[in-house]
């Protein structure tokens, strides 16, 4: 990627000194980081983003399918004692 990066920009740019290329566009080193790599991890990671995206959707879409064996229920709020219309219960006399 880079060799053909250094390519064009000779082509584009016939007056270019070998010392501006490389400061533009470095020699290979396995241990430095350049632009092909930058590309390629910035590729990874999109198709990444997208797998992720489509199994979550495709998750998504299969819980909507199938029905829930059990509904779920919200607990009474606390000012809810008792079932409705059992406001006020008459006190028991001894």
């Amino acid at each position: 990627m880079d060799a053909e990066l250094r390519k064009e920009m000779i082509a584009i740019w016939p007056n270019l000194s070998p010392k501006n290329l490389d400061l533009l566009v470095t020699p290979h080193k396995s241990t430095d980081l350049t632009v092909g790599k930058i590309y390629a991890a910035m590729m990874i990671m999109e198709y990444y983003r997208q797998s992720k995206a489509k199994k979550l959707q495709a998750m998504r879409e299969e819980q909507n399918r199938t029905p829930l064996m059990f509904q779920r229920m919200e607990p009474p709020s606390p000012t809810q004692e008792g079932p409705p219309g059992l406001d006020a219960a008459p006190a028991a006399e001894p």
